[in-house]
C-alpha cells in the first residue's frame, strides 16, 4: 500500500524512528501530515534532529544568532 502525503515546502531533510518518518526545514520539524511537532522562530535555524530510539523524545540542534545549542522536547507533549 502506498500513502502521499502532499506538502507545500519539500523538506531539507528526513529522520525517522522506528516506524514513523519525520520532516524538517529550517525552522520546523513535522509529521508526514506536515503537523508542526516543533516551530522555531525565522531568526533561527534548524540544522539537525535526532530521534531517541524509544521515540519518547527528540533532540532539536539549531543555531540562534552565532550560537547553536540543543534542545530536547517530549514527544508526547
Amino acid at each position: 500500500m502506498e500513502y502521499k502525503f502532499p506538502q507545500l515546502t519539500t523538506p531539507t531533510g528526513l529522520t525517522r524512528c522506528s516506524l514513523a518518518i519525520y520532516g524538517y526545514d529550517d525552522h520546523s520539524l513535522f509529521t508526514c501530515r506536515k503537523e508542526p511537532l516543533c516551530e522555531l522562530g525565522k531568526k533561527n535555524l534548524l540544522l539537525d534532529v535526532t530521534i531517541n530510539p524509544s521515540g519518547i523524545n527528540y533532540i532539536v540542534i539549531k543555531k540562534e544568532k552565532d550560537k547553536n545549542s540543543a534542545t530536547v522536547y517530549d514527544l508526547g507533549t
